[in-house]
């Protein structure tokens, strides 16, 4: 049988309390390799050890206690790697939002970047103001229901100015909606930008404007041709009235 170790080591060994290895055990996902009949210890070898060490990744990784009891059935490998793909994916959008509200305390950062491509539900409008065009997102929520599209929530909704003269009315824009399935054509394009500069904007909405100079500078600077229209993320107080803590990543273009 090789040599056994108690519960306690284990979990010491792994960092983990000896409560979770009882609940992965009543929940037929490790099995102890061995239970004293006397004192109701329980022992692990080395190979139910690397076992837990294996699901401890795939826990990590996003995998919900259900999909542990299926971890290398042979039917289900394909869909398991994809899940764990589309987990990736999102795990590297929450980290670029986060990224975006570290930089609120440091000023303006210019990042050279890009945008993979996608399919974008596309809605044009002339906005009266800022609130509309925050606004209209919520109507394309309401385009992919009737449209039966699926929301990519690995992919963030942005916007994308016409006019590239900064102004607070009539603002010339699209708004657009990362989605999964529908048709190409009016409503639903391809999106996708190999080279861009952004930087991000904290707090009042109303001054965003200088983050704008900011990457204007910078491209002359560093001899980058702004060859497209300028897009705006927008992460978390949206619903704020004042928009005083919208945080908005302006997005440049560059060729």
């Amino acid at each position: 049988m090789g040599k056994l170790y108690r519960i306690s080591e284990v979990a010491g060994l792994m960092g983990i309390h000896p409560k979770t290895l009882r609940y992965y055990e009543e929940q037929g996902i490790l099995t102890p390799t061995h239970v004293d009949g006397r004192t109701g210890y329980r022992y692990y070898d080395q190979q139910a050890i690397l076992f837990l060490w294996q699901l401890l990744v795939m826990r990590e990784a996003g995998m919900h206690v259900r999909e542990l009891k299926e971890i290398g059935e042979e039917d289900r490998l394909e869909e398991q790697i994809a899940a764990l793909q589309r987990r990736k994916r999102a795990i590297r959008t929450a980290i670029a939002m986060l990224r975006q509200l570290e930089q609120k305390e440091r000023g303006y950062r210019v990042v050279e970047n890009s945008l993979p491509g996608g399919k974008y539900l596309r809605y044009k409008l002339v906005a009266k103001g800022p609130e509309q065009i925050f606004s209209s997102f919520m109507d394309l929520f309401d385009m992919a229901l009737e449209r039966h599209l699926a929301v990519d929530r690995e992919r963030s909704p942005f916007a994308r100015f016409t006019d590239i003269v900064f102004r607070h009315e009539n603002i010339l824009c699209q708004v657009f909606l990362p989605v999964l399935n529908g048709v190409l054509g009016e409503d639903v394009v391809w999106v996708e930008v190999p080279k861009a500069i952004s930087t991000v904007h904290h707090g009042d909405y109303s001054q965003v404007e200088g983050a704008y100079d900011v990457l204007q500078d910078y491209a002359d600077q560093h001899d980058l041709e702004i060859v497209g229209s300028p897009m705006e993320f927008y992460v978390f107080g949206m619903k704020d009235p004042a928009r005083r803590k919208l945080t908005t990543t302006v997005f440049y273009p560059v060729g």
